[in-house]
């Protein structure tokens, strides 16, 4: 004996699938739930970032590309640094119609923690081509480990 696949929508061919009372409303069901997600979804921005250790130094590689340099703002604090930025929309002032928007416009805001083995006072930051590098100097005498001797 073969096993057969039950299909009971096709017991009235696939031309009168859709007109089916019970796949109608399951398709506007279906329907009303996609409009409904779509329009509730919360379109977030956060930059990708990478974060290398050299022997001197930390290096924070930020991809923030279509924002401009004044809208990107760094705040260093001995334990925490803080990138955070705008993003403005172009079409504000024009009176147009977007048919399908997928650009991000608005706020972003990340925050790492830092290693105790740092020297804040010379931090450097670079931003070009939507790139923006930090680069994080380690104090060598913060990070020298001191061995305590057990009595």
């Amino acid at each position: 004996m073969s096993v057969i696949k039950f299909k009971p929508l096709n017991w009235f061919g696939n031309e009168y699938r859709d007109y089916l009372p019970a796949n109608r409303f399951r398709q506007d069901i279906d329907r009303l739930f996609d409009n409904f997600m779509e329009s509730s979804k919360v379109q977030s921005f956060s930059p990708k970032i990478d974060i290398i250790e050299y022997d001197d130094n930390y290096k924070l590689v930020a991809e923030i590309p279509g924002i401009a340099r004044d809208n990107i703002s760094l705040e260093i604090t001995k334990n925490n640094l803080v990138i955070s930025g705008k993003k403005e929309h172009i079409y504000e002032n024009n009176k147009a119609n977007i048919y399908h928007g997928e650009c991000f416009y608005g706020e972003f805001k990340r925050s790492f923690s830092l290693p105790d083995n740092i020297n804040i006072d010379r931090v450097e930051a670079e931003f070009k081509a939507g790139i923006l590098e930090i680069t994080i100097p380690k104090d060598v005498a913060k990070a020298a480990k001191k061995m305590i001797d057990i009595k």
